[in-house]
């Protein structure tokens, strides 16, 4: 029997979210090989999540909820993992595939999304499979701590699609959908608070491609209900990021202010539109005044940009047709700056610029790049335009992808694409190769810093580490020394003096290293290092190290709060001994 047109098309159809997933698979596929990497992932987020490698207890989803971790409240990511955990164990590749599944359905998701508001099935597909394969995703698809953009999304993208499923429907539906949107967008900023801005773009998607008349009664009533769901978890949860994720210490001009903001503009829209040479950090800096470029060309064109979006959004709301044909280019605009918004530190942050921050934004470009491709009159050249597109796009996907194999060739992408000082390079290679156990090559590497002129405690802890690890315990002790003679309200350093120092059975110097610490102590961390004492003389050699473990989690912790104002004083006191 021949195929109809009508055949054809329905073929057509039911094929497009099956090439969108296939796409997103292949490009990403061989991420399953990435292991842990020493950024960010050996925090609480992962490697030191309080709810991993614990049984199985519902008591902890509420403790989860009632605190924040690593200085963030993203409860709904961090729970996340233990997912991971129970189904793979510490398995890299299992918290990699729950990356690559989400970005999967996130790539399917701004398919269905823009086929329903737009009507227009071939601007969704080929919308999606950009969105599937675009470079600037790499990082937020194949770091395995970067779960906050794939699942934050995956929530955003569904509380738009619930409140476009009830739009224009009767009242119960419509009601039930908005609940719903708002539901799952304050999930999503459980998991990153930056998917607040979905409410706005639902707003303009509903303005530019909604049902014709316009409900103002509802749109104003769900669009109060959004902003002052978002508006309380700010306020509850503000205090929880102060220091961490909000730097109340980084103070700008309101010069630096519009500058920053105006210059991470630029370098979004510069890595969107040309994603190569990515790099897991960008090193920008907060300038005085403006560039000469920045201040003839781009302020004047983003400007412009924001004119023309505003004028034809008033446009579109009072021509139905013109909808139709422009509105979906003007929504991608939309989505793409406003998507941004929340990094161009509006809140004071310390990394100002990251490929991850694209992750929402990108639908808007995706969907304005889709539309031009689909303007091309001639059908082959069309075609010929995105499998263009789409090919260079996956090959540098496909490419980047094993950058976040390992810490060691994830740091040496890094050194090598920015300008950053030597020490500094030496630093992070050192660190490096400590993560993956390669501490020869870390020994080295530190041995090429000048110690001397970096006085930060955490860094002389990383080097006398990366000493004892590789069994030369006489320059780890002299590194100890002088940490511990320079802090002496830092008590870790004496702690490893004392480890050193039974390790080799030098017993009466640990007797006199005990005795200058045990007065910084309180009661319980007394009778703990008496205990690893008693032990030794016992002879009991593993249960002397586990009591010795549990003092040094006990320290870690007591002083953890006020770690970052300890170092600074020790940081002052390595300095002026210099």
């Amino acid at each position: 029997m021949p195929t109809t047109p009508n055949d054809a098309s329905r073929q057509s159809r039911d094929r497009a979210p099956f090439t969108v997933a296939l796409l997103s698979f292949l490009v990403y596929i061989h991420s399953l090989r990435n292991g842990f990497v020493n950024y960010d992932d050996i925090d609480e987020r992962i490697l030191k999540n309080p709810f991993i490698n614990t049984p199985w207890d519902w008591s902890f989803i509420p403790q989860a909820f009632s605190q924040a971790t690593a200085g963030y409240y993203d409860p709904v990511y961090v729970l996340s993992y233990v997912l991971d955990y129970k189904l793979w164990g510490m398995n890299p590749a299992g918290f990699h595939f729950g990356n690559l599944l989400l970005h999967t359905l996130n790539s399917l998701l701004v398919f269905h999304l823009v086929r329903t508001m737009t009507k227009r099935p071939n601007l969704a597909w080929v919308t999606g499979i950009l969105f599937a394969v675009h470079p600037v995703h790499v990082e937020s698809v194949a770091w395995a701590t970067s779960r906050k953009d794939t699942l934050s999304l995956f929530l955003a993208l569904l509380s738009m699609l619930v409140y476009w499923v009830g739009a224009g429907k009767g009242v119960r539906k419509y009601a039930v959908c908005a609940a719903g949107s708002i539901a799952l967008l304050m999930l999503g900023m459980m998991t990153k608070p930056t998917v607040a801005v979905v409410p706005g773009m639902i707003l303009f998607a509903e303005l530019l491609l909604g049902p014709r008349p316009f409900s103002w009664r509802r749109m104003v009533g769900f669009q109060s209900l959004a902003w002052g769901a978002v508006l309380v978890f700010v306020a509850a949860t503000y205090s929880m990021t102060v220091g961490i994720a909000v730097k109340e210490t980084i103070h700008f001009t309101p010069l630096q202010h519009i500058g920053l903001f105006f210059d991470l503009y630029a370098y979004f829209i510069k890595i969107i539109l040309f994603p190569v040479n990515l790099c897991a950090l960008y090193l920008i800096e907060v300038k005085d005044r403006f560039d000469p470029l920045t201040l003839v060309l781009f302020i004047p064109g983003l400007l412009f940009l924001v004119g023309w979006m505003l004028v034809e959004i008033k446009r579109c709301v009072v021509d139905a047709d013109r909808a139709r044909r422009y509105g979906p280019e003007v929504w991608g605009a939309v989505v793409f700056f406003a998507g941004l918004l929340p990094y161009t530190n509006i809140m004071p942050r310390t990394i100002y610029l990251a490929d991850r921050y694209l992750y929402l934004p990108s639908i808007g470009f995706c969907l304005i790049a889709a539309s031009i491709l689909l303007r091309i009159p001639v059908v082959r050249l069309r075609l010929a335009g995105i499998i263009m597109v789409v090919v260079l796009y996956g090959a540098l996907t496909v490419g980047r992808v094993p950058v976040w194999q390992n810490s060691v060739i994830l740091w040496s992408d890094v050194t090598k694409k920015t300008d950053m000082d030597a020490d500094r390079q030496h630093v992070l290679m050192a660190r490096a190769y400590g993560f993956e156990g390669q501490w020869g090559k870390a020994v080295l590497e530190y041995e090429q810093v000048g110690l001397s002129a970096k006085p930060d405690p955490g860094l002389w802890m990383d080097v006398a580490k990366a000493y004892v690890t590789v069994n030369r315990l006489d320059r780890a002790r002299g590194v100890l020394k002088r940490l511990a003679r320079s802090c002496p309200h830092y008590t870790i350093p004496s702690l490893r003096l004392i480890a050193l120092d039974i390790e080799q059975d030098r017993l009466q110097a640990a007797r006199q290293h005990k005795r200058t610490l045990s007065e910084r102590l309180t009661g319980e961390e007394r009778a703990l290092l008496n205990s690893v004492f008693r032990l030794r003389a016992e002879g009991r050699t593993e249960p002397m190290w586990r009591a010795f473990s549990r003092l040094d989690q006990r320290i870690e912790q007591r002083i953890a709060p006020h770690k970052q104002e300890l170092f600074k004083q020790c940081s002052e006191q390595l300095r002026q001994r210099d």
